[in-house]
Parts: structure tokens; C-alpha cells; sequence
């Protein structure tokens, strides 16, 4: 019988064996799953579980304990330039937003494409394309405590989005957003998909994300089964 956690010929994203453990508590003990190209998959789970550290690895931002993760071809766990990685390959949406608030909502997102090929013109240009796709054209000076939550969220999607991502990774994208602000964001979503083939794993409690995944996988006591 085949794997239910594994998804197509030729993943995005291919997880083995993957150890974490921070000092004597185990927080995951060989996941394996993979994600094919243009899926979206979301991760349920208790509280604690491990979701965001799994995301964490996936972006980057950690160093697992044991096992492999490979990401369009990247084996992330021996990559020497991650910060690289984390330009060119992965779009990551927080959960509590992580904008500088002096900055404008144009220039958060800007700031994402510092380091590529792109000059001011251009990041200016694509930063006020990425607002007015979220639904915020109208606040592309606005900083963000002169935002609502919602908004500063739409702000943060769209700064994952700048650099043209393989793998979009989000932490709970849509939980702190109204029915109208979750709407307009599971559209670009959507509409991204289409249109680019992007790549999505979501950590989500939120049921309005979780009923537009292709799939859903369960993280309990370390392990990764299929959702339900």
C-alpha cells in the first residue's frame, strides 16, 4: 500500500527521517512526508506539537537534530547560505506579522527584495503590485501601527510573496484575519497557485484555510500521519 503523507513523483518538498529535540524533550522523531509541486498542504495539530518548529526547519531558521529536508532540490540541512535560501526559495509568512513599524507598508515589503538583482524602482513598483493584490492599495504609506491587525497581516503576505517564491510557508496566515481580510487572502492564494504553481504548507488551526488545502497532515507525539 502506498504512502498516504507522500504526494506525487516529484516533490517540492521531500522530509525524511527528521529528528528535533530541545534537551530532553523530544519534539519530533522521524517525520516523513513530501509535497508536490503547486500543492498545498496544511499542518493540524494540538497545541505544542511541534507545528511551528517543523516550520522552522522547513524555512531555515533551524537546524534539525537528525534526517533530511530537501526543498527544489536544496538539502537545507547542509546549505551554507540559508539567508540566501530563504531569498530566493522560500516566502514565509509569521504569525505575528514580525513588520518594522517605522517603515511603511511599501517599504516592508521592499525591503524583502533587498540583496537581488532589482533596483529601487522596480522593488518600489512590485511592492505596490504585491499591496494592491492583498487588497491594500490604499495603504501603501500607512505604517503598521496605523494598521489593524488584519491589515498588517495582508502586509506580511505580501512581503513573502516579493521574491517570486518556490515554497510558500505560513504560520497561521489567516487566524488573526475577519471573514473579509481571510477571504481576500485565500484568493491570492488561489489565484497564485493558477496562475505560478506556488507551493504551500500552512500551520493552521483555521478552518477556512484548512477546507481550501489539496491536504491535510497530522502532527501528534512527534509524527506526521494524514490528516482528517
Amino acid at each position: 500500500m502506498s504512502d498516504p503523507t507522500v504526494k506525487g513523483p516529484m516533490p517540492m518538498v521531500e522530509v525524511q527521517g527528521l529528528e528535533r529535540s530541545f534537551g530532553s524533550t523530544r519534539v519530533l522523531h522521524d517525520v516523513a512526508f513530501e509535497v508536490a509541486g503547486g500543492e498545498f498542504v496544511t499542518i493540524v495539530g494540538p497545541s505544542g506539537s511541534g507545528k511551528t518548529t517543523l516550520l522552522h526547519l522547513l524555512a531555515g531558521l533551524d537546524r534539525a537534530d537528525g534526517g533530511r529536508i530537501i526543498v527544489a532540490g536544496t538539502d537545507v540541512a547542509h546549505h551554507r547560505r540559508l539567508t540566501r535560501y530563504r531569498r530566493d526559495v522560500i516566502g514565509l509568512v509569521f504569525q505575528l506579522h514580525n513588520l518594522i513599524p517605522r517603515l511603511t507598508a511599501a517599504q516592508n515589503v521592499a525591503l524583502a527584495m533587498f540583496g537581488t538583482n532589482l533596483g529601487h524602482r522596480e522593488r518600489a513598483r512590485r511592492a505596490d503590485e504585491l499591496l494592491k493584490l492583498v487588497g491594500l492599495e490604499n495603504r501603501t504609506d500607512s505604517t503598521p501601527p496605523n494598521m489593524s491587525g488584519g491589515e498588517r497581516q495582508r502586509v506580511a503576505v505580501a512581503r513573502a510573496l516579493a521574491n517570486r517564491p518556490k515554497l510558500l510557508l505560513a504560520d497561521e496566515p489567516t487566524g488573526s484575519l475577519d471573514d473579509d481580510s481571510a477571504k481576500v487572502v485565500l484568493d491570492v492564494f488561489d489565484r497564485l497557485r493558477e496562475e505560478s504553481g506556488l507551493t504551500m504548507v500552512a500551520v493552521s488551526h483555521d478552518v477556512r484555510l484548512n477546507v481550501r488545502a489539496d491536504r491535510l497532515l497530522r502532527l501528534a507525539d512527534g509524527s506526521v500521519s494524514p490528516g482528517v
